[in-house]
């Protein structure tokens, strides 16, 4: 999908998934990143989600934690629609 249509968030999405899972974790967090950067702004929290539970695929869920804590704190400034859902979410 990446191939045919670079612009997808949700194909950069899905190679985040794989390279979780085969263990590719700095790939998974750089598809991750990249996904988030080319999201609709209501979408980013919860792709930026995936990115943080790379550190649970590594063994260190308190680091999973801490991104995802960092996050609920960035929220406010990244003036997307439902700031209090896309908190909720992430929480």
């Amino acid at each position: 999908m990446i191939e045919l249509d670079p612009t997808r968030a949700g194909a950069f999405q899905q190679r985040g998934h794989v390279n979780s899972f085969l263990g590719n974790y700095a790939e998974a967090r750089a598809d991750y990143d990249r996904a988030v950067a080319l999201a609709d702004p209501v979408d980013k929290t919860g792709l930026g989600q995936f990115r943080a539970f790379v550190h649970v695929f590594e063994g260190n869920p308190v680091a999973a934690e801490a991104e995802l804590e960092q996050m609920v704190a960035s929220i406010d400034g990244m003036n997307i629609p439902n700031a209090v859902g896309a908190k909720i979410g992430v929480l």
